[in-house]
């Protein structure tokens, strides 16, 4: 089996998983950008990032809490959100993704390595170990480009968790979106209204534990942070 069927197949059983959640009454949520890091890329045998789905039922807003789990192991990454106003088509132009996108908004994820196995076809189908994100103030496109200017900083309280890695900020939010659209329609999936993007880990991720308070700050594009307590 190539490496290109076993993410294929990973994909399969995600989205399986998504529709019976779905089925099941977990409100839609939308998608996230997974593995974008190179390093792990070359380590699970792939040359680009994937796709996966985000939890409608585990999404908060900035300063609410998160309940830990008896024996979870959680990961944060500070993320770009990408909101959408209308549904993107499967081979969009520029201007219906202008259109398409609501806004923006920093965004923490929220991931669980419980039981975690990092070949390719677990990761896909766990969408990247995917529990939950956390989103603060939509915004204008525009106000993007100020993440360049040393942001996002990353805290667990008044630890620094990370810094921008420029390998992993997205540079150009638009064509992503275009990218996206395309891998998903090849499952018979797509953006719709309404949906949320995340678009990849800014920094390496950081380890949190009930008790602790994480915040990521993007400049113009604002602040997000979320408690962690005991279930």
């Amino acid at each position: 089996m190539t490496m290109n069927a076993v993410l294929e197949d990973g994909m399969r059983e995600q989205l399986a998983a998504l529709h019976r959640r779905i089925d099941a009454g977990m409100p839609r949520a939308g998608w996230k950008i997974c593995v974008n890091d190179a390093r792990m890329q070359k380590r699970l045998g792939i040359d680009r990032s994937f796709v996966g789905f985000l939890d409608g039922a585990r999404s908060l807003s900035s300063g609410e809490t998160w309940r830990v789990g008896d024996g979870s192991i959680i990961g944060v990454e500070p993320e770009i959100a990408i909101r959408f106003a209308a549904a993107v088509p499967e081979r969009p132009r520029a201007q219906e993704l202008l259109r398409a996108i609501a806004g923006v908004a920093p965004a923490i994820e929220i991931v669980d390595w419980k039981d975690a196995k990092f070949d390719l076809r677990s990761v896909a189908a766990s969408s990247s170990f995917h529990a939950g994100f956390v989103t603060g103030e939509l915004r204008p496109l525009a106000d993007v480009p100020a993440i360049g200017e040393g942001c996002p900083i990353f805290r667990r309280g008044s630890e620094i968790l990370g810094v921008p890695d420029a390998a992993l900020v997205p540079a150009d939010l638009v064509g992503l979106v275009a990218g996206v659209a395309t891998f998903l329609a090849g499952f018979g999936e797509s953006i719709a209204a309404g949906d949320w993007l995340i678009c990849g880990a800014c920094t390496n991720p950081g380890r949190v534990e009930a008790g602790d308070v994480v915040e990521a700050d993007f400049a113009g594009l604002g602040r997000v942070h979320v408690e962690f307590a005991a279930d």
